[in-house]
């Protein structure tokens, strides 16, 4: 484990990298049953009728990227 030190430690605009992390869908949409439990994050066809034509979980997987 590395030892990342106190906040103090640091300063703004510090970078350092913590590798990468691949969320799935099942673990988004998981995520977004116990926090968020809107139909379109969870359910295909309630996301069909916002438009999307996809739930959000499968959207933002794919292009999370451009959020933020």
């Amino acid at each position: 484990m590395v030892n990342l030190g106190y906040a103090e430690d640091y300063n703004a605009g510090d970078v350092f990298d913590l590798g990468t992390y691949d969320v799935t869908r099942e673990e988004i949409i998981k995520f977004s049953r116990e926090y968020d439990p809107c139909l379109f994050h969870i359910d295909d066809r309630a996301a069909q009728e916002t438009g999307f034509g996809a739930s959000f979980p499968a959207v933002g997987s794919q292009h999370w990227s451009g959020f933020g």
